[in-house]
């Protein structure tokens, strides 16, 4: 199981570095199939297990300029950007990540970081929601950041965004879930609801992974970065609006159940 997930890093860190060598001029040979294939990659990422990684992903070398074999989330350290993020659900319960001694002894690369101090849980699901908006909010400050070239600091605003809204998300869905009938549509509608999650995280994590390679000049010029991060933006801010809304739907739907 060990070997079988780092087998896996590697090869998506070895294809993120690939990914960054296919331009010419500073422009992307195919745009399109490359932003696909980014988001395949950060859901891929997003998914994988820490339990057995974190073991062993101390031992993991700096092949393509990534300062950190790994973050926690909530690491708001610029050498984070575009970096893996171990997942939230993980750092938050996992006794390895919440002790600061077990952690360096088995992964002394990673940055230990309280999460649970760092990244606020809504303790209500009207906290979670008001969370989201106010989330929602700080996107047009990402975006002036990458319209004036300071990627750094659009890194940044993202990896606080990106656990937080993970957090708020969370507790609704948990929420939904708890409630949600076995009835053949109500578990349909959990599904998609679940899968709006996915699509979110896929999307902020991609803005991530591309600020990365730009910002370790993997991207050419700035203005190609711009380029291809405000398009990111504009769907990742989609995928966030839809989560929303969805999730203002499913939460209504159990409450007149």
């Amino acid at each position: 199981m060990v070997d079988s997930i780092l087998r896996y890093l590697t090869t998506v860190l070895l294809l993120l570095a690939l990914l960054g060598l296919y331009h010419v001029d500073g422009y992307s040979i195919q745009q399109n199939q490359r932003r696909q294939c980014l988001r395949r990659v950060a859901t891929y990422v997003a998914g994988m297990c820490t339990a057995d990684l974190i073991s062993n992903i101390g031992a993991m070398e700096d092949d393509n300029k990534i300062a950190q074999a790994a973050c926690l989330p909530g690491d708001l350290s610029k050498s984070c950007i575009g970096v893996y993020k171990l997942p939230y659900a993980d750092a938050i319960e996992s006794e390895w990540l919440n002790d600061k001694e077990t952690l360096q002894s088995f992964a002394p690369d990673i940055k230990f970081i309280d999460v649970q101090k760092q990244i606020k849980r809504p303790d209500t699901v009207a906290e979670a929601k008001k969370q989201l908006k106010s989330e929602r909010v700080k996107i047009k400050f990402i975006r002036e950041f990458v319209l004036d070239g300071e990627l750094e600091e659009a890194g940044l605003l993202i990896l606080n965004l990106i656990p937080t809204v993970t957090s708020a998300a969370l507790k609704i869905q948990e929420y939904v879930e708890d409630r949600t009938s076995e009835e053949y549509q109500a578990q349909k509608e959990l599904r998609k609801f679940k899968r709006s999650l996915e699509i979110l995280l896929a999307e902020w994590s991609s803005i991530d992974i591309e600020l990365g390679m730009a910002i370790r000049g993997q991207r050419g010029v700035t203005a190609v970065a711009q380029i291809e991060v405000l398009e990111y933006l504009k769907e990742a801010t989609a995928a966030l609006d839809d989560f929303m809304k969805l999730a203002e739907m499913n939460v209504q739907r159990i409450s007149v159940a």
